[in-house]
């Protein structure tokens, strides 16, 4: 009876045991279907810590779990650290004195601790209140109360900075391209001279390391000391000695890092108890249950976080980081990363979990910092372009209270477009830090006394620059909403911005049609789909590899003029991917000094851009600067004057008459001089 009984019980296992194989093939077939390559999730040295089957099995759990992770994990990281290159007495020398260890120090506070370890409060302006409702959850609105008592003419104008004073990031990262040539604390371009830019000691490759290419990918650069200690004391004294296992990681695992450094810092934790309040009126924050607190961050806005009107005393865990709500392969992969974490630095156990939340924070509330950055010709030279380019990834308290729209009544600006500050230095200000953020209103805003009046900015989709249904698949990917705004209901412009293709065989002879259409409406001609496919592809290609900004201009031209080649053939002038790549061959063009055939570039990229924008928008009043600019440097006195007003007058609608705006005074400037010519 005891071995039949083992027979049936083996039998019973094996059976059990293949129904278990067959679930997770048939999930593993699932992942195959609707997510990418592993790769596209898990950076390659997390990957290598795990056995391939182990990871793909992890990848189809249907719940995510750290016990999961931890037991499939087989190799602990390769570590390269520093070693003992460099005494500990040649880092005291620099001011760069040791830090506690992470693991002496708590994770919860008082208020009161908490308080005095947050520095630099922003408040909004009193014409502005963070409100909330359960349909839009926190935003930032019109402050009624206030506005209706004290502003005669019942609206906010244009033009007008949100934020009292511009915001620093509660914590920031380089991305990994500009490494070498912007300072990895303020992000501002490292000096000229060689010999004043400031390297940290105890890196890997600095010193006497004379590997200039090992030098410009790993070493860390500063543009001054008081950068080097500023960071050895946020985030590079944890991280100098793992710089290079660091610097592959994907920038939104390295900005986690560096909030998880800051958190632990200033005792602040989102995976053990979190916050909330006792009353909608009261400012005093109170710790409760992990359970509640999980309902609290990630609920359907049944309840508000926030109850500081003016916005000076948010707090990291008041941000939402919807990680329960993240698909089960994303959560996992973020907690495997987090565990890579863990074992490589040596954090405190349970940090793996805490790391999966802050990716899916940073995920949610991050922002691309953006920098003008000036192109190596003439200082004095007047038609030298300058680009806006994302040189790193930052979170903003604040500023990510504002809600998303593509059609914004807001734009975020960074560094010398922000309002500054009082008592800055002399450097500050002839060159703000690229990280300081402010956000200023676009459009006058008529104040409702019945219905609050929110102020929003884009997410990155904007109405004009991308399709409806792009943008809405876009947003729910990585945002979890679905947008509902007043770009996403204009059915014209949609039907406007779809039809970017020419017919193959007609060209303009026909209609525009939609990437949808199987042939031409107007003379039948069949689309070949394939061919079509396969050039897109191509122009994904060329555009990537053109926006390397270590290219020569040469060679960046020769790109965009292939880029523009193959998109004429294909595309109706008007397409914004068209009109992008003339904006882009309008300014190499300048930087060679052929300025007639850079106005002509830049003529076809206004086109595109007024089809495409309202009037008076801010792309608009931009792309007409860039005209005014170079009809005046091509010595075009009489076009120039007609552009420089046009421009000055889209400026004024959107920064204010007073503006310090560098585009608004380089226009001015343009236009009195003009006004004196001859």
């Amino acid at each position: 009876m005891a071995t039949k009984a083992n027979d049936n019980h083996q039998h019973d296992s094996e059976h059990e045991h293949g129904h278990q194989n067959d679930m997770v093939h048939s999930h593993l077939a699932e992942f195959k279907k609707k997510h990418t390559a592993l790769e596209s999730l898990i950076d390659p040295p997390v990957m290598a810590c795990y056995e391939q089957d182990s990871l793909a099995i992890l990848m189809t759990l249907p719940e995510s779990d750290l016990a999961s992770v931890k037991e499939a994990f087989v190799s602990l990281p390769k570590k390269t650290t520093a070693g003992n290159k460099y005494s500990p007495e040649r880092l005291i020398t620099a001011g760069l004195y040791p830090l506690p260890d992470i693991k002496s120090l708590p994770t919860t506070t008082s208020q009161a601790d908490r308080d005095e370890a947050s520095i630099d409060r922003v408040f909004l302006d009193q014409r502005f209140r963070i409100g909330f409702s359960k349909l839009w959850g926190h935003t930032i609105e019109l402050n009624n109360n206030y506005n209706s008592n004290s502003l005669a003419s019942k609206k906010v104008e244009s033009g007008v900075y949100i934020f009292q004073k511009d915001e620093m990031p509660y914590a920031s990262v380089i991305q990994n391209i500009w490494r070498g040539k912007l300072c990895e604390e303020c992000l501002r371009v490292l000096p000229a001279n060689k010999q004043k830019i400031v390297e940290c000691p105890g890196c890997l490759d600095g010193g006497n390391n004379t590997n200039t290419e090992s030098m410009n990918r790993i070493g860390t650069k500063f543009c001054s000391q008081k950068c080097l200690q500023a960071a050895w004391k946020a985030w590079h004294g944890y991280e100098c000695h793992y710089a290079e296992n660091l610097s592959i990681l994907r920038q939104q695992t390295q900005l986690a890092l560096r909030i998880y450094w800051r958190n632990v810092q200033n005792h602040i934790s989102l995976s053990t108890p979190s916050l909330s309040s006792a009353s909608a009126i009261s400012t005093d924050i109170q710790f409760i249950t992990n359970a509640t607190a999980n309902l609290a961050i990630n609920s359907s806005n049944q309840a508000p976080r926030i109850f500081s009107k003016d916005g000076g005393n948010i707090i990291l865990p008041q941000l939402c980081h919807n990680f329960k709500q993240l698909d089960a392969p994303i959560r996992m992969s973020f907690l495997m990363t987090g565990f890579y974490l863990e074992q490589l630095l040596n954090l405190p156990e349970g940090s793996a979990l805490e790391l999966a939340y802050l990716q899916a924070l940073v995920k949610f509330n991050s922002f691309a910092v953006k920098s003008r950055i000036f192109d190596s010709i003439e200082a004095n030279d007047s038609t030298m372009q300058v680009d806006d380019y994302a040189v790193g990834s930052a979170l903003y308290l604040l500023a990510s209270m504002f809600n998303h729209s593509c059609a914004p009544n807001a734009m975020v600006v960074f560094g010398r477009d922000g309002r500054g500050s009082q008592n800055v230095t002399q450097r500050d200000k002839e060159d703000p830090e690229p990280r300081m953020l402010n956000v200023l209103t676009t459009r006058a805003l008529k104040v409702d006394p019945d219905i609050p009046v929110q102020v929003n900015i884009s997410y990155g989709p904007q109405g004009g620059r991308m399709g409806t249904k792009e943008r809405k698949a876009s947003l729910k990917q990585s945002y979890l909403f679905e947008c509902n705004c007043s770009a996403c209901n204009d059915k014209y412009a949609e039907a406007v911005l779809q039809k970017n293709f020419k017919c193959p065989k007609n060209g303009y002879s026909c209609r525009p049609m939609t990437e949808d259409d199987l042939k031409c409406p107007t003379c039948n001609t069949m689309i070949d789909m394939a061919q079509r496919h396969k050039m897109t592809q191509f122009m994904a290609q060329l555009l990537a590899v053109s926006q390397d900004p270590s290219l020569t201009i040469p060679k960046r031209m020769t790109l965009l003029k292939t880029l523009e080649s193959v998109q004429s053939q294909m595309f109706v002038d008007t397409c914004i991917l068209y009109g992008n790549t003339c904006d882009q061959l309008a300014m190499v063009h300048a930087q060679t000094r052929d300025l007639s055939t850079s106005i002509e570039w830049c003529k076809k990229a206004l086109k595109v851009v007024v089809v495409h924008f309202p009037h008076d928008s801010i792309e608009v009043a931009q792309e007409t600067h860039k005209l005014a600019g170079l009809l005046f440097n091509n010595m075009q006195t009489k076009e120039a004057m007609k552009q420089v007003q046009i421009a000055i007058t889209l400026y004024k609608g959107h920064y204010g008459a007073n503006s310090k705006n560098p585009d608004l005074l380089e226009l001015y400037e343009m236009e009195k001089l003009l006004k004196s010519a001859p």
